[in-house]
């Protein structure tokens, strides 16, 4: 019965352990967007744009580590992340994004420039 006792013990503290990517878990909708293109290129109905579709995204990262990229109720991007030391977001050894003082902050590079996206927790 001790075993038994001291085993359940070492599972539930096991099991409460916070690691530091559980803070990814939910859902995360766009906090701000910064378009940055050469205007030489564009116009600014396109970056007006820009910056309305790239609102309507949202991150869901699940318990088993799956990020799902949602736009207008399309999925855009699906896979498993890896998160290392430095908060830099992977899925496939590609650089998604960066996580950092609880804010996820995304940037594509387009032919037009640079769109920065930054995702808040709900």
């Amino acid at each position: 019965m001790k075993r038994l006792s001291i085993a359940l013990l070492f599972l539930f503290f096991i099991s409460s352990c916070n690691h530091e990517g559980d803070a990814l878990i939910g859902t995360w909708t766009v906090n701000k967007v910064h378009v940055s293109f050469d205007e030489s290129k564009t116009n600014p109905d396109i970056v007006k744009q820009t910056g309305e579709l790239e609102r309507d995204n949202m991150l869901v990262i699940g318990a088993d580590s799956v990020l799902t990229l949602y736009s207008q109720s399309d999925t855009i991007l699906h896979g498993k992340i890896t998160l290392n030391k430095n908060g830099t977001i992977f899925i496939d050894n590609i650089c998604i994004g960066q996580w950092s003082d609880r804010l996820i902050t995304t940037k594509e590079d387009t032919p037009y420039g640079l769109v920065t996206v930054t995702y808040q927790k709900k």
